[in-house]
C-alpha cells in the first residue's frame, strides 16, 4: 500500500512537477539564500552598488560597436566621406577606454566584496563546528567537514557574483532588444526566436550536466575523505601490511570519479557544439532574411551588419541568465549542506557571567630528574 502511494505521488509530480509544496520550498530556499547574501555582504553595500553601476555602464558600452558599424557602413563608406573617419576613430577610442575602466573597476569592487563575505561565511561554519559534540565527528569524516567548509561555501560565494552580474546583463538585453525592434521588428523577432532556441539547448543539457556534477561532487568528497583518513591511520596500515588493499580501494574510487568526469565533459562538449551549430544557422538566416530586406530597401546594409553584431552581443546575457536560473538547484544543494552543519547544536554553551580566563606569564622548572637502567 505504501508503494502505491509513492507511485501516485511520483505520477502527480511527473504530470505537475511544480506543485504547491515544491514552489513553497523553493521560495523558502530563495528567501534563506538572500538572507545569507545580505548578512555576509553587510557593510559592503556601497562597493556592491558601485560595482553594479559600473557593470551596467560596461555592458551598455558593448552596444556601441554595432552602432559604430552602422555609422561606418551607412554614413562613411556609402557617402564616401573621409572627414567622418576622425569622428569614428575618436568615438572608438573613447569607447575602448570607457569599457576598460568600467570593467576593471566593476570586477575589482565586486571581487573585493565577495571575497570578504565568503571568508566570513567559511569562518562562521569553522567556528561553529569547533563547539559541536565529539559524537558528531564520529559520523562525519574530516574530508566531509572540510568539503562543507571549503567547497560548498565556495559554490555559494560564486553564486553571489553571478546574481550580481545578471543585473547589468538584463539592462544590456533590454536595451539591445528595443533597438533591434526599432530598426526592423520582423528581423528582431527572428533573432529572438534563435536566442530562445539557444536557451532551450542550455536547458536541455543542463539537467544531465547537473546530475553528473552532483555525482562528481559526491565522489570527490568521498575520495577526499578517504585520502585524509588513510594517511591519518598510515601507521596502522603499515603495521598490518594492507598498502596494496588500500591502493586498490583508492584506485576504484578514483576510476569512478574519472568515468563520471569524462561523461560530464562529453555532454558539455556536445552541448557547446550544438550551440555553435545554432549560431552558424542563425548567422546564415540573418544574412538571408536581412539580405532580402536590404535588396528590397527595407533596411540599410549598415543596419544588417548591426543586427549581426547585436545577435552576438545578446547571446551572452541570455546564456548567463538562463544558466543562473538553472544552476540554482546546485546552489540550493550546497546551501542546504552548509546550513545542515551550521544547525548542529553546539556542545559548548557560553555563559555571559563566566569568568574570562587570562593567561599569565610563568615558567616550568625541572630539577634533580635523572634516568638510569637497573643494571
Amino acid at each position: 500500500m505504501q508503494v502505491a502511494q509513492e507511485s501516485d505521488h511520483d505520477l502527480i509530480y511527473y504530470v505537475c512537477p511544480f506543485s504547491i509544496d515544491i514552489i513553497l520550498t523553493m521560495l523558502r530556499d530563495i528567501r534563506t539564500y538572500f538572507e545569507i547574501l545580505f548578512k555576509y555582504l553587510r557593510g559592503e553595500g556601497v562597493y556592491v552598488f558601485s560595482s553594479i553601476v559600473l557593470g551596467m555602464i560596461a555592458e551598455l558600452s558593448t552596444l556601441a560597436p554595432p552602432l559604430l558599424t552602422k555609422f561606418l557602413v551607412d554614413d562613411i563608406l556609402a557617402k564616401k566621406d573621409p572627414s567622418l573617419f576622425s569622428l569614428f576613430l575618436i568615438a572608438s577610442v573613447i569607447l575602448l577606454v570607457l569599457l576598460l575602466t568600467t570593467s576593471v573597476g566593476a570586477n575589482y569592487l565586486m571581487i573585493r566584496s565577495l571575497r570578504k563575505g565568503g571568508a566570513k561565511l567559511r569562518f562562521d561554519l569553522f567556528k561553529h563546528l569547533q563547539g559541536v559534540s565529539l559524537e558528531f565527528f564520529c559520523d562525519a569524516t574530516s574530508g566531509q567537514v572540510s568539503y562543507r567548509i571549503l567547497h560548498d561555501s565556495q559554490v555559494i560565494e560564486d553564486s553571489w557574483g553571478r546574481v550580481a552580474s545578471t543585473l547589468p546583463l538584463q539592462a544590456l538585453l533590454f536595451t539591445g532588444g528595443l533597438l533591434m525592434l526599432f530598426w526592423h521588428w520582423q528581423l528582431a523577432i527572428f533573432v529572438f526566436l534563435i536566442l530562445l532556441l539557444q536557451a532551450f539547448i542550455i536547458v536541455k543539457f543542463r539537467k544531465p550536466l547537473l546530475r553528473y556534477a552532483e555525482l562528481s561532487k559526491q565522489l570527490g568528497q568521498e575520495l577526499t575523505g578517504y585520502s585524509v583518513e588513510h594517511f591519518r591511520r598510515i601507521q596502522l596500515v603499515r603495521s598490518m601490511a594492507t598498502e596494496k588493499l588500500e591502493q586498490i580501494s583508492f584506485f576504484k574510487r578514483l576510476h569512478e570519479l574519472v568515468k563520471v568526469s569524462l561523461r560530464a565533459f562529453m555532454i558539455n562538449q556536445f552541448s557547446g557544439i550544438s550551440v555553435l551549430v545554432v549560431n552558424n544557422l542563425w548567422m546564415f538566416g540573418i544574412l538571408w532574411y536581412g539580405g532580402m530586406a536590404v535588396i528590397g530597401e527595407e533596411i540599410s546594409l549598415g543596419t544588417l551588419m548591426a543586427f549581426l553584431f547585436f545577435a552576438n552581443v545578446l547571446y551572452r546575457p541570455v546564456s548567463a541568465i538562463t544558466t543562473l536560473l538553472l544552476s540554482f538547484q546546485e546552489i540550493r544543494a550546497s546551501l542546504r549542506r552548509y546550513l545542515e552543519y551550521l544547525s548542529v547544536k553546539s556542545a559548548v554553551i557560553g555563559v555571559p557571567s563566566a569568568t574570562r580566563f587570562h593567561s599569565t606569564a610563568g615558567s616550568i622548572v625541572i630539577k634533580n630528574v635523572f634516568f638510569a637502567y637497573n643494571n
